[in-house]
């Protein structure tokens, strides 16, 4: 009893509520990091409420259930607060790993994606890893774009990791204070709306799928939620969402990047 309690004090634990107890409540809870993409997850007033937002708003609807948005400071903060019993869903932007997967459960895919390197004008699209091992690239501290230019070989000295958010990264590349980012190729598609100074360049790495994470203790709720993802990737709605929020080339690089 005194090791439970001193696991469940440090916030590390907590039970899970699978989805009847989610149904009797009515409210599906779902946790979003507040550096994440608005296309993805949007919780501001006045703007489009973002890909995943309206998949979810989608299957809430289906069940008959609302959904409350629960925001937390940063992308390492997600699966914390669902361990914690804080949420019953990690969404916007969550990318599958095997280190994730130790901890948490996966639905299908929302969709898949490449890592690219990414650069700025003056500086060219980023062609061969030799030219990416030369410069200095910006990343956040245990994220998948983390792993990925580790994987390829960038040297450990021009790695620039001590930015705290995704949005802290892209200011540096910006103003120069790093040469390029490493990022998954949806999230770049929808950054080079905002900035057409951007360059897409050479994709890195294995596909990557970006889905949602519930508790490993939620079984029906990530059986419930991975049908309904698997059944709407069928349809045209997906298909609409996708060119509606990152652009009409979408579908083309997130197909090429499979």
């Amino acid at each position: 009893m005194l090791l439970w309690g001193f696991v469940v004090g440090l916030g590390m634990v907590a039970a899970a509520e699978d989805l009847p107890a989610i149904t009797t409540r009515g409210t599906l809870r779902v946790l979003v990091a507040m550096d994440t993409q608005p296309e993805a997850i949007s919780l501001q007033e006045g703007t489009a409420p973002g890909l995943e937002r309206e998949m979810l708003e989608g299957f809430a609807a289906l069940r008959r259930l609302k959904v409350e948005f629960i925001p937390v400071p940063l992308s390492a903060d997600r699966i914390p607060a669902l361990l914690a019993g804080k949420g019953d869903v990690i969404a916007g932007g969550f990318a599958v790993s095997e280190e994730r997967r130790k901890q948490v459960d996966f639905t299908s895919d929302v969709f898949r994606f490449r890592h690219v390197v990414v650069t700025r004008q003056p500086h060219p699209p980023v062609e061969t890893l030799d030219e990416l091992r030369r410069l200095r690239v910006g990343t956040l501290k245990g994220s998948t774009w983390a792993t990925t230019i580790a994987e390829v070989g960038v040297p450990h000295e021009n790695i620039d990791d001590s930015y705290a958010g995704a949005g802290d990264v892209l200011e540096a590349l910006r103003q120069g204070k790093v040469g390029a980012l490493v990022m998954g190729s949806g999230w770049a598609l929808a950054e080079m709306r905002r900035d057409p100074l951007l360059h897409l360049g050479l994709l890195i790495g294995p596909p990557v799928g970006r889905a949602w994470a519930v508790h490993k203790h939620a079984p029906q709720l990530r059986q419930a939620l991975d049908e309904y993802v698997s059944n709407m990737r069928k349809g045209a709605s997906w298909s609409r969402l996708v060119v509606k929020y990152y652009g009409d080339i979408a579908l083309e690089v997130l197909k090429k990047g499979q």
